[in-house]
């Protein structure tokens, strides 16, 4: 009975604590719910793990009920959830898991667990266990089991005892643009409820990429004492010179349903990041930073005169690749070039990200000729060995055929000259308010336009071209300058899918015209962005006008669109996208406000 009534607190403290995954929509019978055991024969003094897995439920709107555990004791419980999408098709799975410990040596039937969904009750196979006597173990006071007797204080000081987050990381001086490994590590000596981040650091000054699949659970010997750390693992990026600290962490911790749940910190960390050494340093070097290769490759080797040809350019390897700035082409001049567009794409490995940045460009030749490309040259710091390199395209030829292109002929009145069998030609007078024949020619204000106009133009190139070189040094700056420009792009192309049958279309790119404005803004990978990230960094920048609310429902109609079954009007998606380009009018001028 005692055993009852604490199997029924714990799932009424998983009921308030435990959020039901899932946003797929499933059909009810394809639901499936089974039991099993990580073994069907333990020793006396062993743990089994019992789990009830709920497959194909769209949402769980109460947990399964467990049967009677008569011959385990209950010393822990816990639960995962996961969701996918393969090809359109979203499914989803629920595991609740009871961390049970044998009262005697016997073979023992666990019953049937139950759960209802859809109005409809469906039943757990039953698992068959034995129980041997195996090795006896002394018992001793072990440290993984707390006492629900405990006051306030000694609880907190067993937790400070026997848990601790910590951040570490591989480096702690780096340049621009340098990959730093950036571990958090939960290490713990006693069984928690539940464990779940708090509050994790803003990284200011820092492009980031969390690496995928980089949780990792094992044991580790910390000052002679055995602990289990859970570790997640990041990439971080610095984007600027100067000190940086990784402010803390938080994680959230509940010994047992029964207690307060306890918060922990982990510990600040300081990086230095310098500029680049001068030693070395190619003329051509924009700043990129890691250990690349290039390829190039010419659509066709032979075309005619006014006849596109695409030229490809593609750099990989391991660093930001979304770093890599624009390349310099230099092209004969019978050879017009136009950049088409570049993409980049990332991957993630155990402890590094890697991945490729390509450039398209479109060639335009204007007259026949057997061309050889120049080489297309790409520098790079190798923070590996802490030197420049540089890799280069090699030569590339190209044969143009046909008729040289004609320059665009002049317009001529023609009236203004007249050919007559005879040495004068006769000039037609200028029109009132043209250039007076007979005038002063330095007294005419178009004589001084035509010599000031090259100043200026010179002036607006020196403009342009600094700008360029500041973005190029501060990614940041070029970035947030840039944000409202590329969203822009993305919500034109969601403004051509507004139309019931093309919703999924319109709410995906609306989301991504959203977390694109925002990772641009806050300088950090789209990928890596969750809705309270981006309120929590704007209401910090922007203060009390930030628009944190309209962000938040924003964003969770479009994710709910975008996978949901059920129609949406296209009243609503003008809603949605009005609203979409007013959050971000909103933050642009209170970004500017704020400086």
């Amino acid at each position: 009975m005692k055993n009852r009534i604490k199997t029924i607190y714990i799932l009424a403290a998983f009921l308030t604590i435990v959020l039901p995954a899932g946003c797929a929509v499933a059909r009810a019978d394809n639901l499936q719910f089974t039991a099993s055991v990580n073994r069907n024969r333990i020793g006396i003094n062993e743990t089994l793990q019992y789990v009830l897995s709920v497959e194909g439920a769209a949402r769980l709107n109460q947990l399964p009920q467990p049967p009677d555990f008569k011959n385990f004791d209950i010393v822990g419980t816990s639960r995962s959830s996961n969701m996918q999408i393969i090809n359109g098709r979203v499914s989803s799975s629920f595991n609740l898991i009871f961390q049970l410990v044998p009262k005697n040596v016997g073979k023992f039937t666990i019953g049937q667990a139950s759960f209802t969904y859809g109005g409809k009750t469906y039943k757990s196979n039953r698992v068959e266990v034995e129980v041997i006597q195996g090795q006896k173990k002394p018992r001793q006071q072990a440290p993984h089991r707390m006492s629900r007797t405990l006051d306030p204080y000694e609880r907190d000081q067993g937790i400070k005892d026997n848990i601790f987050f910590k951040t570490t990381v591989d480096k702690t001086k780096a340049v621009i643009n340098e990959p730093i490994t950036l571990t958090f590590g939960f290490y713990s000596r006693i069984n928690v409820s539940s464990a779940s981040l708090e509050k994790m650091p803003t990284l200011s000054g820092f492009w980031k990429e969390e690496l995928e699949d980089s949780k990792n659970d094992r044991e580790v010997i910390v000052d002679g004492r055995r602990y289990g750390v859970t570790e997640w693992k990041w990439v971080v990026f610095p984007t600027t010179t100067g000190k940086f600290i990784i402010d803390e962490a938080k994680v959230k911790v509940q010994t047992s349903p029964f207690q307060s749940p306890y918060l922990i910190k982990s510990n600040p960390i300081t990086i230095t990041v310098g500029d680049f050494p001068d030693e070395g340093r190619p003329d051509n070097f924009n700043g990129a930073v890691g250990d690349f290769k290039m390829k190039t490759k010419l659509a066709a080797g032979q075309v005619k005169v006014n006849e596109p040809v695409n030229l490809t350019v593609r750099i990989s390897g391991r660093g930001n690749v979304n770093s890599i700035p624009d390349l310099d082409i230099n092209l004969p001049p019978d050879i017009d070039v136009y950049e088409s567009k570049s993409t980049s794409n990332t991957f993630h490995e155990k402890n590094y990200v890697h991945g490729e940045r390509i450039f398209e460009y479109a060639l335009l030749p204007r007259a026949p000729g057997d061309y050889e490309l120049p080489d297309i040259r790409f520098s790079f710091y190798n923070y590996r060995t802490k030197k420049y390199e540089t890799v280069s395209s090699g030569p590339l030829k190209l044969k143009v055929s046909g008729i040289a292109a004609m320059p665009e002929a002049v317009h001529v009145d023609k009236g203004t000259v007249r050919v007559l069998k005879r040495e004068i030609n006769h000039i037609k007078p200028a029109p009132e308010g043209e250039l007076d024949s007979g005038g002063f020619l330095y007294k005419n204000k178009f004589y001084w336009l035509l010599h000031l106009l090259p100043l200026l133009v010179l002036v607006a190139a020196a403009a342009t071209k600094h700008r360029k070189e500041s973005f190029k040094k501060d990614v940041a700056r070029a970035r947030a300058t840039r944000a409202k420009g590329i969203a822009g792009k993305l919500l034109r192309k969601a403004a051509k899918l507004l139309k019931t049958e093309t919703q999924k279309e319109f709410f995906a790119e609306l989301s991504a015209a959203l977390y694109e404005y925002f990772a641009d803004k806050l300088n950090v990978s789209s990928s890596s962005l969750v809705i309270d990230d981006i309120v929590s960094i704007l209401e910090e920048k922007l203060g009390d006008g930030a628009p944190a609310d309209k962000i938040r429902e924003c964003l969770t109609t479009c994710d709910t669109a975008r996978f949901s079954t059920f129609n949406v009007s296209r009243e609503e998606m003008k809603n949605a996208y009005s609203q979409a380009a007013g959050i971000i009018n909103t933050v642009e001028r209170l970004w500017k406000r704020a400086g």
